[in-house]
This record gives structure tokens, C-alpha cells and sequence, in this order.
């Protein structure tokens, strides 16, 4: 999209952090101070990498507040159901707002106000002021403000991942103009909107696409033949004008900022090398100090040299060890297992690291070889056999030598 003069990219920040933090979940990113930063390496990830393709020239990350909005006032039950925030996502919001300001691109919150309304607003405006508009996101509610201008770009798409007016229509089986008012008589479970109770989506799109909008399905209804749904629009008509106003997207939330403050500018800097480089998330700096991230003018500061292995047989294993003890050097080491309780735990994998950059990972459906015979290892009154048995022998020469150093989480010495 390079050629395009003028691209807005807005991206509804709470929506990607979440996203970021559930892709993770079952194994997240851990750094040496024991900080989950799953959320942050994802949200970067993402974000460098629609920088790098899509080369906006304007672009604003918006998120929700926790001030109650309109719609809470309206209708308190509104997202009443959701539930709350996980506690490792809650740890990461502090450095996720100072790695997102540290990149000098535009943050954006309205108290009172959802990210949606913010991002309607902006799209409008910029839609006016001759922008080609795309929003990332992949909430269908954004689909009521396509248009030929606005788009809607689902980052999670695994079809289409920009939707133009007919890509609405075919994938929620109405216009964007007709939306709102398929979501009204549907509901919204997801925040709690009640819509017309035993109307579900493909109901509510056959009633649009026949009579127009939420008030003409109400207004024929009592025409229709007896039955349970127009029983059920006949008694849920004002909840579902009521659901229409929760479902509708305000363009017109009070945000004050000029499109000039939203232009994208190299986002490298020494406080989010500083920033990155402590929480350990090296492959994002390493992005970020190069290309379009990087000014020109930008010292080219040397990357840090990796060198990540995994190992495989137990030739390779007992090699590294021999060569660490001769070294004398310190080994940080730490396990993956399929449960917290050892008690209940079966060994997954171990890794290792000796040196800055440097580090092996053994997995035992992946490592071959055959213990030597001389040490048994029981355990629930049976022997372990086959790869588990040949790595115990040879972990057990290293983790039973007083000579060599050893770090690692929650160990006992």
C-alpha cells in the first residue's frame, strides 16, 4: 500500500492485547526476573509487522477505559457478564503503556467512551478529509462503519483480510448500512446485549434483508402469522430498540486531536531499546532497529548474538556438558513438565543456557539414545526407559556436581 498517499491505520489496542496474551496462554514468555511479557511481544509483533507491510502514513492505537460509558447508563447490565481481566495480563499493562509511548506513535483513550466510538469518529473524520481509512480489529461490530473509504483489516482473518462493503455483505449476509440492525434483534452475549430472545443470526438476517430495518420487523409483526418469533418481537420490541442503541457505534465521541498528530515516524530511540532490552524481548529490538522503524541518522548498534539449539542426541549432550566443567562455567537450567505438582508431572523438555545468547533445549519426543545401564531411575515403581532414561544419566553427572554452578527457578540446593 506504499503507493497510497494518505493511510490511516487505527488499532483497537484492547482488542490486539487481549488477542496477544491468549495466543500465549498454554506457554507464555517469561524473562530472567520472572515478568510475564507475552502480551507486549505479541502486540509488537503485530504492529511492526502491519508497519512493515502495510507502510501506513498515519496510524493510532486506541484503547477502552474502565470509566462506565453512555451505554452502561442506558443499560447497566451492558458487559456485565464479562469476566475480569486475567491477573497476568493486568501485570503487563503497566509496561505495554510504556513501551507503546516510548515508540512515540499516537495512544489514544476516551474516558466515557468506548475504543469503538473513538475509532468511528476518527474514521469518519479522516474519511472526509480524503484518507483511505482501515481499522484493526477483528470485533464485527466494526463492520457497520465499512465503506468504500473505511475498511475494516482483521489481523486474525484466516480469509479476506481486508473487508470492503461487499466482503460485509457476504460474510454477515447484509450491507454495513444494515448491521446495526441485525445485531440489535441477535443480541451480543459477548457484552451482554439481549437482542429479541430465541432470535439468533440467521433469523436476523432473513428478517432484515426482508423488511429493511429493526423498526419494520417490529411494525409488521403483529401481521405476521402466529408463531414463537413474532411472539417474541412482540414482546422484546423496545429491548431490541434498546439493543440497537447499545450495538451502534457513536461517531461523534469528543476526541480532540488533528490527523497531523497522527503521522507515523521512526520509532526507534534509546528508550525503547533501554525498554525492550530489559524485558528481554530481543527479537521485537532487533526489528525495531532496523528499516523503516530506524532514522536515518539512528547509530546501528551491533545485535546480540544468538546462538539457540536444541539437542538431540545424547552424544551432543554429554559434549556440552564435558565442555562447560572444563570452562567452569555457570549453568541455568529449567524444565517444561505437563503439570505444576511434580508429584503428577511428566518431564516434557529442559533447557539450558551457559552464556549471554546462548542456549539448548532438549525434548524428550524428539532426543534419541540409550542410557548406559549404570544408573536406574524409578519413579511410580517404574523404570524410566528410552530417551527419558538416557537424559536423566546424563543430567543427573552434571546436577550432582558440586563443582559446577547452577542457577534456575524455584530449585532447591
Amino acid at each position: 500500500m506504499s503507493d497510497r498517499d494518505k493511510t490511516l491505520f487505527l488499532i483497537d489496542g484492547s482488542a490486539l492485547m487481549y488477542r496477544a496474551h491468549f495466543a500465549f496462554l498454554r506457554n507464555p514468555l517469561v524473562n530472567s526476573r520472572g515478568e510475564i511479557t507475552s502480551a507486549i511481544f505479541g502486540f509488537l509483533n503485530t504492529l511492526m509487522s502491519l508497519i512493515e507491510k502495510e507502510q501506513p502514513t498515519h496510524l493510532a492505537i486506541v484503547f477502552d477505559t474502565a470509566a462506565p460509558t453512555f451505554r452502561h447508563q442506558a443499560y447497566p447490565e451492558y458487559k456485565a457478564t464479562r469476566q475480569k481481566m486475567p491477573e497476568e495480563l493486568v501485570d503487563q499493562l503497566g509496561r505495554l503503556d510504556q513501551v507503546l509511548a516510548a515508540t512515540g506513535l499516537k495512544i489514544l483513550a476516551l474516558p466515557g467512551w468506548e475504543a469503538d466510538d473513538v475509532i468511528g469518529t476518527l474514521s469518519r473524520r479522516a474519511d472526509e478529509e480524503g484518507y483511505e481509512v482501515f481499522m484493526v480489529t477483528g470485533d464485527k461490530d466494526y463492520q457497520q462503519l465499512v465503506t468504500d473509504r473505511v475498511k475494516l483489516y482483521n489481523p486474525k482473518s484466516d480469509g479476506t483480510l481486508i473487508w470492503a462493503p461487499a466482503d460485509v455483505e457476504k460474510n454477515f449476509g447484509v450491507p454495513p448500512t444494515q448491521v446495526i440492525d441485525v445485531l440489535a434483534l441477535m443480541g451480543d452475549t459477548s457484552d451482554n446485549v439481549p437482542g429479541v430472545a430465541g432470535v439468533g443470526p440467521k433469523t436476523a438476517v432473513k428478517l432484515v434483508r426482508e423488511y429493511g430495518s429493526v423498526e419494520a420487523v417490529l411494525a409488521a409483526a403483529p401481521a405476521m402469522k402466529p408463531s414463537k418469533l413474532r411472539d417474541a418481537l412482540l414482546e422484546h420490541a423496545d429491548m431490541a430498540r434498546k439493543s440497537r442503541e447499545l450495538v451502534t457505534i457513536d461517531v461523534h465521541a469528543p476526541i480532540d486531536v488533528a490527523m497531523d498528530e497522527l503521522t507515523v515516524q521512526p520509532i526507534y530511540n534509546p528508550e525503547i531499546e533501554r525498554l525492550l532490552t530489559e524485558l528481554e524481548l530481543y527479537r521485537v529490538l532487533d526489528r525495531i532497529r532496523g528499516g523503516a522503524h530506524a532514522p536515518a541518522d539512528a547509530p546501528q548498534l551491533p545485535a546480540t548474538k544468538r546462538d539457540y539449539r536444541i539437542v538431540r542426541t545424547t552424544d551432543e549432550f554429554r559434549a556440552l556438558i564435558t565442555e562447560w566443567k572444563r570452562r567452569k562455567l555457570l549453568v541455568s537450567f529449567d524444565v517444561e513438565t505437563t503439570a505444576a505438582d511434580p508429584m503428577h508431572a511428566e518431564l516434557v523438555g529442559a533447557s539450558y543456557s551457559v552464556l549471554d545468547g546462548e542456549a539448548y533445549y532438549i525434548s524428550m519426543a524428539h532426543f534419541s539414545g540409550k542410557p548406559s545401564g549404570i544408573r536406574q531411575f524409578v519413579r511410580f515403581g517404574s523404570e524410566a526407559e528410552g530417551a527419558l532414561a538416557a537424559y536423566l544419566e546424563i543430567a543427573a553427572d552434571l546436577l550432582e556436581d558440586d563443582s559446577v554452578p547452577k542457577a534456575g527457578q524455584n530449585i532447591r540446593v
